[in-house]
């Protein structure tokens, strides 16, 4: 049974509406009255039922103005109500005058029928119409709201479909989804039928038997599943910005909230707080000359969200703000708003130059971007005049798919390419609120606690872990392997290179005039590659620091692990004002591009030719993720990074102009290879650790065994081998787990010929370490690394545990004699 009522807004929910700069989710939709018609009995009168939600239009329940429940038609799971004859049911919505309601219901009218609905400005009928819904037997419709005939629309018998209804009267408007595509919108205070201006007042629904005057149609339709929702609009974020001071830096005074595009604050990327102008009522934020303020929204997944602001532009400026799909940004745009300095203004969204508008410069006005993720939608309002509506997770530009995500705001001093005019604008009063909170995302569960193993030599060994999902979305895992390092030598890692901002670093173009250099060195040991022979030349359209890169996945490198990366060959055909070699670690599941910068080293060009830049400090090969590429600050005019002919490998054309990363061949002119190429000497060690399943997907709730594995058939006796699993995924919040795993192979032989075992785990330790053998210990003799003895014990049994308190950081010799021998192993203390 599904009939409850609730009625609630928490004194909290009220305190943090109607404050500014206020931070923190709460409930955003409460449900006032929900009704899945299951609890009545075949043929019960609903007014007669639930007389405190329902009556007839002369409040005669029981009579034939009343509807009956039917279990002849239903949406779910067996029982509706039916509209036929003379009904005229009223559904009583207790005649609000403030607030955002929703009144949704399923709905299904039959062939050869037609089918009618009202909603009323009072609970007593009769007062004035708010709107009216005629659905003609012919599968067509007529919308009386704001006007008679103001809209139209097409419908399906046989078929249940949503009607929803959403009554804003907060802003004076009325909205009509039918499954969830918006049908109509209009000013919900004037009246149905003459558009004249009436009440702000929602009274009830009237589920009337009516059709068109003169149609002679016959009505007869069902209704199921209703509910009356109050949209209770929750502020994650609002600000008048009458905090600051007058001439701060916004970034600076609110990092919560606020950074820059290179994540500088209070650099000329920063916006500054001004009292020259403002909607209300003192201070707001000007942008200008190189602005590039973010506002970070969170990388929402799911859920519907509204972003608006008051919005002023000076005569003889320009004006441009974007959203991007993540909140670090330069990965994804969502949508682009160019005003130009004569009053007009283009939209890309969903693709290049989508819509399109006009404004009227020194005039404060409210810009409202809703954003709803669960269907996938975005709408941009000026003054609640609706300017677009799109599919959100296209890409702003190509409309080609893109991310289905909420990042943040990008308030940016730019202006449409070739048009020299001048950005600037102002923005005040801003605010950042929930809608309706979404689904959790997916959420990973999985232990972190290392894995020790303990193989005899030639054979194999396992273990097992659980991966579960325990979010409100399906999740996707990988695991990926990687091999330690001998010894404790770990890369330090440098501070990326910078890269400036969007339009003034141009877009990739190439060299018009190239003629293709020599060939690649050859008789190398191991190349990392994908590129061909030199074919042509690259360079930004505008001075700008950019990065290229190629990635080599893990599936490429495990087979190549414990080997080194000692050098770098790089074709560059232009000098630029700096060069630098970067190697970058196993990037995000989640956004594309690297990880962390592991080693970066400056060098200068041979031009117009290979250079191999060998690196000072090799790169160690842990089997994972490796990405090898460069940094260079172009001038304009230039052509400096050297690409192949082609074809295209989508893991040889990464490029960032900015902080995020994205593939030069997003644009189809670009279909080649940067000319980058990674030596790698040494010899690679076994791969000797596995999981299964290292790909999957979970439903909310569900679990599944991991099995590791650890193939000893290359691994010597007497040692210790220590690898990492890395399972990665798309939980935003732990993307990326790692999980140390040891292994330990030391085996003796006695004068049977069989083979004793003796392990030491783990290792590394840092406050026990335990001694586990299949034969008795006799004596245990540690000693450090210049062969003093800090521990001598005579155990006399199959299993001891060896406490470390005291013990330094470092490298010890554990001693170990049985019956059998006596085997000497390494042991780590972290």
């Amino acid at each position: 049974m599904r009939k409850f009522t609730i009625l609630f807004i928490s004194a909290l929910m009220l305190a943090s509406m109607a404050s500014f700069a206020q931070a923190g989710k709460s409930a955003s939709r409460a449900n006032i009255y929900v009704d899945d018609f299951e609890s009545y009995a075949n043929g019960d009168f609903l007014a007669v039922a639930n007389p405190d939600w329902w009556t007839t239009w002369t409040n005669a329940p029981g009579g034939s103005e009343d509807a009956q429940i039917t279990n002849t038609e239903s949406s779910s799971p067996t029982n509706s109500f039916q509209v036929d004859g003379t009904t005229d049911l009223i559904l009583k919505l207790g005649d609000k005058t403030a607030g955002k309601y929703e009144v949704n219901w399923n709905y299904m009218i039959p062939t050869g029928f037609a089918g009618y609905y009202n909603f009323q400005k009072t609970e007593a009928p009769g007062v004035e119409w708010a709107s009216e819904l005629y659905f003609n037997e012919d599968g067509s419709g007529v919308i009386n709201a704001g006007g008679e005939g103001m809209g139209a629309f097409t419908y399906t018998h046989d078929v249940w479909f949503n009607v929803r209804n959403v009554i804003d009267l907060d802003n004076d408007l009325g909205y009509i989804y039918f499954d969830d595509v918006l049908i109509i919108q209009w000013q919900w205070s004037t009246d149905a039928s003459t558009g004249d201006p009436g009440m702000l007042q929602l009274g009830g629904v009237d589920f009337y038997a009516g059709v068109a005057s003169g149609s002679g149609e016959t009505p007869n339709y069902f209704v199921d599943d209703l509910e009356y929702i109050e949209v209770l609009e929750s502020y994650l974020y609002s600000d008048d910005f009458e905090s600051y001071t007058n001439g701060a830096y916004v970034a600076v005074s609110n990092p919560d909230w606020w950074t820059t595009w290179t994540n500088t604050p209070g650099s000329a990327e920063d916006a500054l707080i001004v009292n020259t102008e403002s909607n209300s009522p003192t201070q707001s934020f000007k942008v200008d000359g190189t602005t590039d303020l973010i506002l970070k929204l969170g990388d929402q997944l799911t859920g519907k969200y509204e972003v608006n602001w008051m919005f002023m532009i000076p005569a003889g400026f320009a004006g441009y703000y974007n959203f991007q799909k993540t909140e670090a940004p330069g990965v994804e745009w969502a949508s682009e708003l160019y005003f130009n300095e004569d009053g007009s203004g283009v939209i890309n969204a969903g693709g290049e130059g989508m819509g399109a508008f006009t404004y009227t410069h020194d005039v404060w006005f409210k810009v409202r971007n809703v954003v709803d993720l669960d269907q996938d939608s975005g709408y941009i309002y000026f003054d609640d005049e609706m300017i677009i509506g799109w599919q959100w997770s296209l890409d702003a530009s190509t409309g080609d798919p893109g991310m289905l995500q909420l990042g943040g705001v990008d308030f940016f001093a730019g202006v449409a390419s070739g048009s020299g005019e001048t950005p600037k604008y102002f923005v005040d009063d801003l605010e950042y609120m929930v809608i309706s909170q979404g689904v959790d995302p997916a959420i990973i569960d999985v232990p972190s606690t290392p894995i020790v193993v303990n193989v005899p030599g030639g054979t194999t060994g396992t273990a097992t872990f659980a991966v579960g999902n325990i979010g409100g979305q399906t999740l996707n895992y990988e695991i990926v392997n990687s091999y330690n390092e001998p010894g404790t030598f770990k890369q330090v890692a440098k501070i990326p290179a910078g890269a400036n901002t969007k339009s003034n670093g141009g877009v990739p173009m190439f060299d018009p005039s190239y003629t293709p250099g020599p060939a690649a060195p050859a008789n190398r040991d191991v190349v990392l590659n994908y590129d061909g022979d030199n074919a042509s030349a690259i360079g930004l359209t505008n001075a700008n620091m950019w990065r290229v890169s190629a990635r080599f996945p893990s599936a490429m490198m495990e087979q190549y692990n414990g080997m080194v990366l000692t050098s770098v060959d790089v074709f560059v055909n232009d000098p630029a004002d700096g060069h630098k070699i970067q190697i970058y670690d196993m990037g995000s599941y989640n956004l594309p591009g690297p990880g962390e910068l592991l080693y970066e080293q400056n060098f200068t060009p041979n031009i117009a030719d290979w250079t191999t830049v060998t690196l000072t400090n090799p790169v160690y090969i842990s089997g994972s993720e490796i990405w090898i590429g460069y940094w260079m600050d172009q001038p304009a005019g230039i052509f400096p990074a050297g690409v192949d002919a082609g074809p295209l490998n989508l893991d040889g054309d990464w490029i960032s102009t900015g902080p995020g990363w994205s593939h030069l061949s997003d644009s189809p002119d670009f279909q080649v290879n940067w000319n980058i190429r990674g030596l790698l000497t040494g010899t690679a060690g076994p791969v000797w650790l596995s999981a299964n399943p290292n790909d999957s997907s979970l439903e909310p709730g569900a679990s599944e065994t991991v099995t590791v594995s650890v193939d000893a058939s290359e691994l010597q006796e007497l040692s210790v081998y220590n690898g990492m699993l890395h399972v990665r995924s798309n939980d935003f919040d732990n993307a990326h787990v790692d999980i140390d795993v040891t292994v330990t192979v030391l085996v003796g032989v006695n004068e049977n010929g069989e083979k004793a075992f003796v392990s030491v785990y783990p290792n590394p330790a840092n406050e026990v370490v335990t001694l586990n053998s299949n034969t008795q210990i006799n004596l245990v003799t540690i000693t450090n690394n210049i062969g003093q003895v800090v521990y001598s014990n005579n155990v006399n049994a199959t299993e001891t545990k060896i406490q470390l308190d005291g013990y330094k950081i470092g490298m010890y010799f554990v001693k170990i004699e049985t019956a059998n021998g006596t085997a000497t192993q390494k042991l780590m203390v972290k």
